[in-house]
């Protein structure tokens, strides 16, 4: 078995992990591991097999940033120092940084260990009793078991449902589920994995007219179509002279400046004061599910806050031949409706004490009945919008309404909803009597030196995709990591 001693380690190299290794191997006194169980192999795309929907995978170069009142909801319930002004000074902070962790390989204090899988926390006891993190254990692809150990600090960074899943297989999380599958409690918090939160969605198709130029017409030819449209993206030919494959906007409860729509929305707010809170309250307590559902209802009645995103997009994958891996429809555009804040809410839990055994993921879609509401209602606004004349131009008048009225809406979104896997939530940040896991600086409850910093400390997932809130919570998460060990220094 291979030990290794450092001052911090983090477990996970996705964006927050690798956020965390650069700021805090700056400080050449501390000797830093970050522990990815992947590899570090470069991706050259050449072959469309691989994916599937490319408007989806290009329009990753647009990003947008979570909204002042999402953020200051955090710290509305109780977490000190995460307020708007706050996070956004963290999200600038790495929004200069473009070679991201490249800059920080040759520092001779950060170590990168892929290919290694940490399995399970390890723990010892302070003078006075407490539990204290003191490393991981870990099993190397080449090379077996290795145990790193952690002098100061702990982190994971994992995503909402690893971190989630590795606490409970070093025995923190609800005590009964623990004991049933043969793990020792050590810290018991019922709400360790409760709170899945994710973005649901659905699509929407238009036909375009023949001359609206679409990713079918730069990618037709089927052998060397990938190929092609990755060459106009280098160059920034055709579709890609503009910033980015698709076009984004956040969009308020529709109808809300007008009579009719404020009627509407009152008369959901009112079946919303119906439904029964010990039902919502399945994977969280009836404290945060009141707190959570005064969140939405804050968002609905706004006039400048999204209650969800439009996402226009030049092609699609061919919904009518979904096996046929890469191939985009000729002439279409497609617009993805995206819940901004779901009310439901699911959970992620083990199922055994190997770690091989699968983890038991119930997202829950759309079992809040205002989710579907408010979806259905985004939806029937784009059939609204392909109607104005600027759309029409391109797309040619369809004689067919989708959508006449809200019953098929909710039809439509019943049967063709889908999760974005943008999953937050499991290890909340907020007081551990109303649902948290973790406090205001990260710190697990009940453990010293061990904290979670990731999207799954949100309590509420943010408005839109969540690569920037991960970022801004790394960032403010290295800072809190470096006071602190300045704190125990001095």
């Amino acid at each position: 078995m291979i030990v290794r001693i450092f001052d911090v380690v983090i477990v996970g190299g996705g964006a927050a992990g690798r956020i965390l290794a650069l700021r805090l191997s700056g400080d050449p006194s501390l000797a830093v591991a970050l522990i990815e169980s992947a590899n570090e192999r470069e991706l050259c795309l050449r072959d469309s097999r691989f994916v599937r929907d490319i408007s989806g995978y290009l329009h990753r170069r647009s990003l947008t940033a979570a909204s002042k009142t999402h953020v200051d909801a955090w710290h509305d319930l109780g977490n000190s120092g995460w307020d708007y002004d706050s996070f956004a000074t963290a999200v600038h902070r790495c929004q200069s940084q473009y070679n991201g962790l490249a800059s920080a390989r040759s520092r001779t204090n950060l170590t990168i260990a892929t290919e290694t899988t940490v399995h399970k926390i390890h723990f010892d006891r302070s003078s006075n009793g407490e539990i204290v993190a003191t490393g991981v254990e870990a099993i190397k692809r080449i090379g077996g078991k290795a145990i790193f150990q952690a002098r100061k600090e702990v982190i994971l960074a994992a995503g909402a449902i690893s971190s989630s899943r590795l606490l409970e297989h070093s025995g923190i999380g609800n005590v009964e589920l623990l004991q049933q599958i043969g793990i020792d409690c050590i810290i018991d918090n019922p709400h360790v994995g409760e709170n899945l939160q994710d973005h649901v969605g659905t699509d929407v198709v238009f036909a375009a007219k023949n001359d609206m130029q679409t990713l079918h017409s730069i990618s037709s030819k089927r052998d060397n179509g990938f190929v092609n449209t990755f060459d106009c993206c280098r160059h920034r030919a055709n579709l890609f002279k503009q910033s980015c494959l698709t076009s984004s906007v956040q969009l308020p409860f529709p109808g809300i400046n007008s009579s009719e729509g404020k009627h509407d929305l009152n008369s959901l707010l009112r079946r919303m004061a119906t439904y029964d809170m010990a039902e919502q309250s399945v994977t969280t307590t009836p404290e945060f599910a009141t707190v959570h559902e005064l969140f939405v209802r804050s968002i609905l009645t706004s006039p400048t806050d999204a209650s969800a995103s439009l996402t226009v997009g030049h092609a699609c994958t061919d919904l009518d031949h979904p096996d046929d891996v890469g191939c985009t429809c000729a002439g279409h555009t497609v617009v993805t409706v995206q819940l901004a804040y779901p009310l439901s809410r699911g959970s992620t839990h083990i199922t055994g004490p190997s770690i091989e055994a699968p983890n038991l993921t119930e997202a829950r879609y759309l079992s809040h009945p205002t989710d579907v509401e408010v979806l259905g209602r985004h939806v029937r606004s784009v059939e609204q919008m392909f109607k104005h004349a600027e759309l029409t131009m391109q797309h040619p008048k369809h004689d067919k309404v989708l959508f006449p009225n809200v019953d098929t809406a909710r039809k439509y979104v019943n049967q063709t909803a889908s999760g974005s896997s943008h999953y937050t939530g499991t290890c909340a940040m907020m007081p551990r009597e109303i649902g948290g896991v973790v406090d205001h600086k990260l710190r697990l409850f009940g453990c010293q030196n061990l904290r979670v910093c990731d999207a799954s400390v949100m309590p509420m997932g943010p408005g839109v995709a969540f690569e920037i809130a991960i970022a801004g919570v790394a960032e403010m998460g290295a800072a809190l990591v470096e006071q602190s060990l300045s704190r125990k220094e001095s």
